[in-house]
This record gives C-alpha cells, sequence and structure tokens, in this order.
C-alpha cells in the first residue's frame, strides 16, 4: 500500500509539473507557481475544516517539520528557477533531480536498513532518474548555476524529510502549514513585482486543476511515509520527472534524447526490484 502512495505521489506530481510547465507557457512562471500555490493553500483549508483533522493534534515538532518543509521548498524553488535562467536545462534539471538523496541519506542514517533487493531497486530508481531528466554529459556549464540547481536539490530534499517527518502526527495539518507558511513568503516575495497580475476567469480553472493534484500529491506522499521507511518512500516519490517527460512525450510530441529513455527504463527496473 505504501508503495502505491508513493508511486501514486510521482505520477501527481510530475502531472503537476507538466501543467505547470503548460501554463507558464501563456503566463509568467512565478505567476503561476503563486496562484496555483494559493489555491492548494484554499484546497487544503477546506479539507482540514471539512473533516476537523486539528482536533486532538497539539502544536508540537510536527510543526517545525512542516515550517521547515514550507521554508525550505520555496528556497528550493527559487534556487531552481534562478539556476534555469543562467544555465541550461539538461544540466541543471538532473543536479536538481539528486535532492532524492537528502531523504534517502536521513533514513539511512536514523537506523533504516534496506535488504539487498531493495538497495539494488533505490540505486537503480535513483539512476534513472537522473537519467530521465536528460543530462547533456559533454555540456559545458558554468559553476553559477550548477551551484544554484544543487542548492535546490538539497532544499527540495529537506523538504521531503519534513513533510515525512511531520506526517507522522498529521498528513493533513503538516500539508496545510507547510502550504500557508511557503505561500505567505511566495507572496511576500511577489508583492511588489511588477510582472504580477490579477487572475482572469479563465485561466482559475487550470491553476485550480495544477493545485489540486499538487495537494492530492501531497497528500499521498505523506500517508506513504506513515507506512513505510523514508529511504523507500523518498525514491518511489522522486520518480516524477519520468511523468513529466512521458506526458511531454506522448501530448506535447516532444523528442526524448536516447539517454532519457534509458533513464525510464533503468528506473522502472529499479522501481519493480523496491516493489519485491
Amino acid at each position: 500500500m505504501a508503495a502505491l502512495l508513493a508511486l501514486a505521489s510521482s505520477v501527481l506530481w510530475g502531472t503537476a509539473d507538466f501543467l505547470g510547465g503548460a501554463a507558464s507557457r501563456r503566463r509568467v512562471t512565478w505567476q503561476v507557481v503563486v496562484w496555483s500555490q494559493t489555491i492548494a493553500a484554499c484546497v487544503l483549508i477546506a479539507a482540514v475544516l471539512s473533516t476537523s483533522a486539528w482536533r486532538g493534534v497539539a502544536p508540537g515538532a510536527w510543526t517545525a517539520w512542516a515550517l521547515m518543509a514550507g521554508a525550505t521548498g520555496f528556497a528550493g524553488l527559487l534556487s531552481f528557477y534562478a539556476a534555469l535562467a543562467q544555465g541550461t536545462m539538461g544540466v541543471v534539471s538532473p543536479i536538481a533531480a539528486m535532492g532524492v538523496l537528502v531523504p534517502l541519506a536521513v533514513g539511512l542514517a536514523s537506523g533504516e536498513r534496506l535488504s539487498h533487493t531493495h538497495a539494488v531497486g533505490v540505486a537503480a530508481a535513483v539512476v534513472g532518474i537522473v537519467l530521465a531528466s536528460g543530462p547533456e554529459l559533454s555540456a559545458r556549464s558554468p559553476w553559477r548555476p550548477v551551484l544554484l540547481a544543487a542548492l535546490a536539490a538539497v532544499c527540495f530534499g529537506v523538504a521531503i524529510v519534513g513533510v515525512a517527518r511531520g506526517s507522522q502526527v498529521s498528513v493533513l495539518m503538516t500539508m496545510l502549514v507547510m502550504r500557508v507558511f511557503s505561500v505567505v513568503i511566495f507572496l511576500g516575495a511577489m508583492f511588489r513585482a511588477p510582472s504580477m497580475r490579477r487572475l482572469d476567469r479563465g485561466e482559475f480553472w487550470p491553476l485550480l486543476v495544477i493545485g489540486v493534484v499538487d495537494v492530492a500529491a501531497n497528500v499521498a506522499y505523506g500517508f506513504a511515509a506513515r507506512l513505510e521507511a523514508l529511504a523507500i518512500v523518498s525514491v518511489l516519490g522522486s520518480i516524477y520527472p519520468i511523468v513529466t517527460v512521458a506526458l511531454a512525450r506522448f501530448v506535447l510530441k516532444e523528442r526524448l534524447a536516447r539517454i532519457q529513455y534509458l533513464g525510464v527504463a533503468v528506473a522502472m527496473t529499479g522501481v519493480a526490484f523496491i516493489s519485491l
């Protein structure tokens, strides 16, 4: 069950990234992020109110984990977009995908142990994730976008750890605090941006879908983290670049490099080993 939830979170995250990328072609990327995350926060508020998820959940360590996830998630996006602005996707994306190593290392350091089969699967999945992101192995990228991409990877990895740890107490409350905190930071950073404008009626529904899908991905991952070791769940929940690549290939008819096909095959092999 945990493996299915983690894989579902990857499918949903990959779909949200694809839809967000498509929306960014018609609107400034920052606006897509701010509005979709704001809508996601509203969806979470409605979910918490309808389920009374706050009852019996006293503020404690989970609150710190949620705030950490919100802050590092924001920092990760900021670094990632800055890296993309200064470098190339083929160099930046695979480096950012290495963020999966952070929760993997945290899980192993906290005493989690993997069987030999799981260890092989985890290694294959991580390699496949990076290859599927389309690395330009011959590219000579300046050091600044490389460092920014590395910073984004660390931040994304820490955010995943925060979500997993906070979800041990309450999935919905962790997601709510994390999302509201990140939205506050986003709005504070973008409040005076000249490119920010009001949301047109025709643009609301696509952003609503992105926000709802993102919330569903986070909730699925949170419940998976309650049922299975972080070292395994984090890897299964991090294969979302493959979903984004697949949607770009079949929906937008984008051509993929051979190394990306290889990455998909390697990652899926790793998933099969983990699921045994």
